[in-house]
């Protein structure tokens, strides 16, 4: 995901939706939210986001609120 998100910019985004599938071959610390890529991206697209949906991310309270820093929810 992390390089998926290094080679995007989409300033016209407004609506995104993140949610990680569980699989039971995975446990919970396998996987690892990407906060510096995914804020990356949103402030290289300069997007103004009116709906942001986490379902099921492994996203610290920290990190969260690092991604709402980072976004302009219209």
């Amino acid at each position: 995901l992390a390089d998926f998100l290094d080679h995007l910019t989409l300033p016209a985004l407004r609506d995104i939706m993140i949610h990680f599938e569980r699989n039971s071959s995975y446990s919970k610390n396998d996987i690892t939210w990407p906060q510096s890529q995914f804020t990356s991206l949103i402030c290289r697209s300069s997007c103004s986001l009116t709906k942001l949906h986490f379902k099921s991310v492994p996203l610290s309270e920290k990190n969260l609120l690092q991604c709402l820093r980072h976004t302009t929810l219209s």
